[in-house]
């Protein structure tokens, strides 16, 4: 989200995926409600377009006062090492883009999100770009890269900053730049696949590995992040998306669900075997490969002879298949949280991990937007999830309609119906974020693989105030003499980026807003 055309009004991009464009769509002037598709790219010879869009994020990296285009490239359908996985970075002029073709260092990879912000302080946005994969080698661990601003005017640089934490640090999906402990520096929260939730604390502008807060016993599938005061203490507290209790897939500390991974048959490719607990004969929960001999024969054709039977395969604990394996030696990846959850924060590095209702647990949760819906000054949460990409034998998770997730302002959440909300999002939902309208009403943009894209309008309007590209903290007062405090990063939430409004609660009796470099200002007193 972000004004791409110089009117002052929200506009959005939405990713193309292989062979096709992206598109712009941008506001209609007030009055004229609804948004017009368009293509704001300059033509960059006849090269057909191969990338595949994974995170984007509207941003002005130059500071010349208009939004440039940072544009993650990822997928699995190239070798590892081809350069279609190299990101691209478009920079505005004059509301079209074009591509900087020197701007971004040489790190081709296969990313997912990219997030900025200002973390040296010194004035323009850095960027991270989390490592999703590395084709045709899952579930290897990937890299993640942090990308600073060296950029002069008239020359647009971003250099490749060594950073030890995030090499081979994982398949990450989602990050956060979050100031977890109210430092005034810009911490880093992680999420991802077969990951615990990292936290990469900065230190002077420094992510310091041996400062890094792993929450323990958090191994998930998660998928997306977003943050806000949930329980008005003064601290910032996350909502974190995974795949939910709907599933085959039930895991705790001692009934995990585990990757195995190897070349197992010596042919130079990686070999991928899942696992999880089932009842043996004898009804003991026991470690078990998870596809039948038809479907692990068709990875590795030695099953064919280790296993002459079906029935044979069905009765051989993992344990006893690695033991066929004694030279493979695999990377053992396992995940033991699997339920989409509130991170409380208790202060002093310490945090808890709690389920969210199990109306959030029916589909995997993607998209995530913490907003105050109901003006009622508390936190809200608004959900969209479901997976049509999983097995055939295993069936679409499809459960999901939307959901919306009232907060009390002690950390505790309560579902409303759809007809409460008004909220319906079905199909194979992903992206989700905040739009300004422009009449100032609160608008949810919501997007689907292979399906519509929907966008939604609070039905009650808010005062709003428009922030600065590097106001980063906000302080409400509000009338009942609570403080609410909100954080604007560049980015949250499944691939997403909302809006960079602030829209005030009823009540709001004054705004103080705090940049990246820690400058203070108040932009409403007696709002109400």
């Amino acid at each position: 989200m972000g004004d791409v055309n110089g009117d002052g009004l929200d506009d959005f991009y939405v990713g193309g995926s292989h062979f096709f464009e992206g598109s712009f769509f941008v506001q209609n002037p007030a009055g004229q409600s609804g948004f017009a598709q368009q293509n704001l790219f300059q033509k960059n010879g006849d090269r057909p377009k191969l990338e595949e869009e994974l995170g984007a994020l509207l941003l002005d990296v130059d500071n010349d006062g208009d939004n440039d285009l940072y544009l993650v490239s990822g997928g699995n359908e190239f070798s590892v090492d081809s350069n279609v996985y190299q990101d691209r970075l478009y920079l505005n002029e004059g509301g079209q883009f074009q591509l900087a073709v020197d701007a971004l260092p040489k790190f081709g990879k296969s990313g997912s999100c990219v997030r900025a912000a200002d973390y040296d302080r010194d004035g323009d946005l850095d960027l991270f770009v989390g490592g999703r994969v590395l084709p045709s080698e899952y579930p290897l661990p990937a890299s993640s890269y942090l990308l600073r601003n060296d950029s002069k005017p008239g020359s647009v640089k971003f250099t490749l900053i060594e950073v030890p934490a995030l090499k081979d640090i994982g398949l990450v999906c989602d990050a956060l730049w979050t100031d977890f402990d109210n430092d005034g520096w810009v911490d880093l929260l992680l999420a991802g696949e077969w990951m615990p939730l990292t936290f990469l604390k900065n230190e002077n502008g420094v992510l310091n590995p041996q400062s890094a807060i792993r929450i323990p016993q958090s191994n998930g599938w998660w998928n997306s992040l977003a943050a806000a005061d949930f329980d008005l203490d003064g601290d910032m507290d996350y909502v974190v998306g995974n795949l939910g209790k709907n599933t085959l897939f039930q895991a705790d500390e001692e009934r995990y669900i585990a990757m195995y991974a190897a070349d197992f048959d010596k042919n130079n490719a990686v070999d991928a075997i899942p696992a999880a607990f089932f009842p043996d004969e004898k009804g003991k929960m026991t470690e078990f490969p998870y596809f039948s001999r038809l479907d692990m024969e068709k990875q590795v054709s030695k099953f064919k002879g280790l296993y002459l039977r079906h029935a044979d395969l069905g009765k051989s604990s993992m344990k006893a298949l690695l033991a066929k394996f004694p030279a493979a030696n695999p990377l053992v990846l396992k995940a033991n949280w699997l339920v989409s959850s509130y991170l409380e924060n208790l202060g002093a590095g310490k945090f808890q991990l709690r389920e969210l209702p199990m109306e959030a647990q029916l589909s995997p949760a993607n998209g995530i937007v913490a907003e105050d819906f109901n003006g009622d000054g508390n936190p809200d949460l608004l959900l969209a999830g479901n997976d049509f990409g999983t097995e055939v034998g295993m069936g679409r998770y499809d459960a999901g309609n939307g959901l919306v997730l009232l907060g009390d302002g002690k950390g505790h959440f309560f579902p409303i119906s759809l007809q409460e909300s008004g909220i319906c999002i079905l199909g194979d939902s992903k992206g989700l974020a905040t739009v300004r309208g422009s009449d100032g009403s609160l608008l949810v943009a919501s997007g689907q693989n292979k399906g519509k894209l929907q966008v939604f309008r609070l039905g009650t309007k808010q005062e709003v105030i428009a922030l600065q590209p590097d106001d980063f903290t906000v302080l409400l007062q509000l009338a009942d003499g609570r403080t609410l405090r909100r954080e604007f990063p560049y980015g949250q939430g499944f691939l997403s980026q909302s809006s960079r409004t602030l829209f005030l609660p009823p009540g709001t009796v004054s705004v103080e807003v705090v940049d990246f470099r820690g400058k203070k200002r108040v932009v409403g007193q007696n709002v109400q």
